[in-house]
């Protein structure tokens, strides 16, 4: 999950496990799991864990008919979401 905490002088993001619910302390720790196999278009709600442990028992909780769901690096995904293209997404 995303979070803020207000620093003393500004706002700092942070993100939590949804299976051990501590903070991921940088994005080189995480990782988003989402089902295999959606269509174009299709949206699903990724689940954000740790890499390891916590992405290992994410697997079957998101596990479809389509087979083992995919994780890709949280630094990857937060790369494609701020790259320039991002924009020609579709608004929820």
């Amino acid at each position: 999950m995303l979070f803020v905490v207000q620093e003393a002088d500004k706002p700092q993001p942070l993100f939590r496990c949804g299976i051990c619910d501590k903070p991921i302390e940088h994005a080189s720790l995480g990782a988003v799991v989402f089902p295999r196999g959606l269509e174009p278009g299709e949206r699903y709600r990724v689940l954000l864990v740790h890499k390891g442990s916590c992405n290992e028992a994410a697997l079957p909780i998101v596990e479809t008919d389509q087979g083992p769901p995919v994780s890709m690096d949280l630094a990857d995904y937060l790369r494609r979401f701020l790259s320039e293209d991002s924009g020609e997404r579709t608004a929820a």
